[in-house]
């Protein structure tokens, strides 16, 4: 079970890299759109939005899986140590779900609105509270 457990968190920390870049692109794109093309979608940041979307999708899936399987979760007691466990993976889920409507909305229209950057904004916010930087980048 442990060889498991390390074989996808070294799956999931790799993924990790290359969700911060596609979604940093994605970020620096909608803010690029919102406020110098007049808002008209380009097919960048439609590519860029589903690959964003989908990659942060795998990191939750595997943020639960690993908050499942981690070796700590059988040493936990109380609401806030499990809490503890899956936050990171519920809050990047959460961004997934918001990601997922911002993709279905840029899929379909060719204006960009407000709404829709606000919401990508606070996904970007909850992706950013989640990330474990310190243990990612050391």
């Amino acid at each position: 079970m442990e060889e498991l457990f390390n074989s996808v968190y070294s799956t999931h920390k790799g993924i990790s890299f290359s969700t911060v870049v596609v979604f940093g692109a994605f970020i620096f794109l909608i803010l690029q759109v919102h406020l110098s093309y007049k808002g008209r979608i380009s097919d960048v940041l439609r590519k860029t939005s589903f690959f964003s979307m989908i990659l942060l999708y795998i990191q939750g899936i595997l943020g639960v899986f690993l908050g499942i399987y981690s070796p700590e979760f059988s040493e936990t007691s109380g609401f806030s140590s499990y809490f503890r466990l899956f936050e990171y993976g519920i809050s990047i889920l959460l961004c997934a779900g918001m990601m997922t409507y911002v993709y279905k909305y840029i899929k379909n229209n060719k204006q960009l609105s407000l709404k829709i950057v606000v919401i990508a904004l606070v996904a970007a916010l909850l992706f950013e509270y989640a990330y474990p930087w310190r243990l990612i980048f050391g």
